[in-house]
């Protein structure tokens, strides 16, 4: 409290912070429901970045000398808006991806555009 008493007598700092921390002890069927969320969004991650990896290394040969049988034909590169289509698309068509939160998987992609942004900046 006398320190507390300083710093506001000083004008150094008009914002006091405060942490907490909770211990978790979810049952099992939130553990099991946990686990399934990140499980989901690790596929979803990787499916993505295998995408942008895949459109990347399409792009490393010249016009006239790649293969089009090998190559990945994507006029644009995957976008976090493309992907975020794709993944709604994914969503009607894959039932284990309905049980998952769309904000979570939504994050997972802003996530891997935000990394990618930064690799290629």
């Amino acid at each position: 409290m006398l320190l507390l008493r300083k710093l506001l007598k000083t004008g150094k700092s008009n914002m006091i912070n405060l942490n907490y921390e909770y211990k978790l002890k979810p049952t099992k069927k939130q553990i099991e429901t946990i686990e399934n969320t990140l499980e989901k969004c690790r596929n979803v991650g990787n499916y993505a970045l295998r995408e942008r990896i895949d459109w990347y290394e399409g792009r490393k040969c010249q016009v006239n000398a790649c293969s089009i049988e090998k190559e990945c034909i994507m006029t644009e590169p995957p976008s976090y808006f493309s992907q975020c289509k794709n993944l709604t698309q994914a969503r009607t068509k894959i039932p284990e991806l309905k049980a998952v939160s769309s904000v979570a998987l939504q994050q997972t992609l802003k996530n891997l555009d935000k990394a990618f942004k930064i690799v290629l900046s």
